[in-house]
């Protein structure tokens, strides 16, 4: 669901940490701390494959195809998710409400806003110049930029096409 909304093609490493949110705690002493989300406890890690499961005592980790969101919300309902681990986007993910409505059945994206960086764009600062270049036809790598873009399969944010994508799913 989430490489559908960004427009990603799952081609690269991914993870997600699930966070405690019931009280307030210390983070863990050598847990990398961009992974921390406020002064939440990490208390479990879904990784997309056996070469990224690792004997840590700190936080238990589970391979993707083998859990649901079902199975840890409501429970935890703050996430962060990681991909590209070159890149190294992070998203903060929380969840605010969750509607049981058997008519609908499939995910649906209800708003959106921006549109997300290509795949292989060099993380922030490279997006950063994406959007400046592309925002720019009069900028010397315009063409260049929309070109390589174009490779990328990148397109602006179409929340029509984001849900078809996930009827499809």
């Amino acid at each position: 669901m989430l490489q559908i909304l960004f427009g990603w093609t799952n081609s690269h490493l991914h993870e997600f940490y699930v966070f405690d949110q019931t009280e307030t705690v210390e983070p863990y002493s050598h847990f990398s701390p961009y992974h921390v989300t406020g002064d939440y406890n990490p208390v479990l890690n879904i990784v997309m494959n056996e070469d990224l499961m690792s004997d840590s005592e700190e936080v238990e980790r589970v391979l993707e195809k083998d859990m649901l969101l079902s199975d840890i919300i409501p429970k935890y309902t703050v996430m962060k998710y990681i991909y590209d681990f070159g890149d190294f986007w992070q998203h903060e993910i929380i969840v605010e409400e969750i509607v049981n409505d058997e008519t609908v059945e499939s995910p649906i994206c209800l708003d959106g806003e921006g549109d997300a960086p290509p795949e292989d764009c060099e993380g922030e600062p490279g997006f950063r110049e994406f959007l400046a270049v592309m925002g720019n036809p009069s900028h010397p790598g315009h063409a260049s930029m929309k070109e390589w873009a174009r490779g990328q399969l990148y397109q602006g944010f179409d929340m029509r096409l984001v849900n078809h994508l996930l009827r499809g799913m």
